[in-house]
């Protein structure tokens, strides 16, 4: 039994919509991967549609990952060393785990955090960034901060930040001494927190503190409103220092 052509035509016609659906389906879902994330937007990394994010993870290290356009969130994960990370200013939030440490990145996101583990890691946060931070666990890291809040922990110590004319308010933690802090002129606050001592401290902004240096050798250059701790601080002397030996001494009379 034969298929008569006003068969054939319907047969036809019904296989040309069913062609012509699923074209439009697939239009549709590569509209959708292209406004959450796609190539252009995510360099070097897998795209998450569902999270609107940009995703890598770097096993043996030196891997580059670039998030530009409109991506939610940007993450790198880097296990070996020297891994590249760059977030624009259309990224919402920028972040960096450095296992093994070296990892650089430069960030004009909303939002940039940077863990690196293994230490002498480098970041730079440009200027139309909300909040910069940056943890350095070995210590050794670096970071140039133009972001509106800029922060950097470093328990290992021998860390720098240097907080530029787009900062508002810069903090510095270092736990393991051996840091040093510069702030320019148009920061509102500006603070130095060195527990082990050696720092050094060059302060231009309109508000500059140092939250003690209990082992002394602290250095600082001050230029305008200054704590009452940053004095004792220039001197090589903190005022926790201060309160150490006047504890000893009053303790020989008792």
């Amino acid at each position: 039994m034969g298929v008569n052509r006003q068969d054939y035509a319907l047969l036809n016609s019904t296989m040309t919509n069913i062609v012509v659906l699923v074209v439009l389906i697939g239009i549709g879902l590569v509209d959708e991967c292209l406004g959450a994330c796609d190539s252009e937007a995510c360099i070097g990394g897998a795209c998450s549609i569902a999270n609107d994010s940009c995703n890598q993870n770097c096993i043996r290290g030196g891997c580059n990952l670039a998030c530009n356009l409109s991506v939610g969130s940007c993450n790198q994960d880097c296990i070996g060393r020297g891994c590249n990370l760059t977030c624009t200013s259309s990224v919402g939030d920028c972040n960096q785990d450095c296992i093994s440490g070296g990892c650089n990145a430069n960030s004009n996101a909303e939002t940039f955090n940077q863990n690196c583990i293994g230490g002498w890691c480098k970041i730079a946060c440009l200027g139309s960034a909300k909040q910069c931070n940056q943890t350095c666990s070995v210590g050794g890291c670096n970071s140039t901060c133009d972001a509106e809040n800029c922060r950097q922990d470093c328990p290992g110590g021998g860390c720098e930040l240097k907080c530029l004319s787009g900062a508002k308010e810069c903090i510095q933690e270092c736990i393991g001494g051996r840091c040093q802090m510069t702030c320019s002129s148009n920061v509102a606050k500006c603070e130095q927190n060195c527990i082990a001592g050696g720092c050094d401290f060059e302060c231009s902004a309109k508000e500059c503190k140092v939250n003690g240096c209990p082992w002394g050798e602290c250095k600082g250059s001050f230029h305008w409103n200054i704590t009452a701790d940053s004095h004792g601080v220039r001197a090589g002397l903190g005022i926790t220092n201060f309160l150490f030996w006047a504890f000893a001494i009053v303790g020989r009379f008792l």
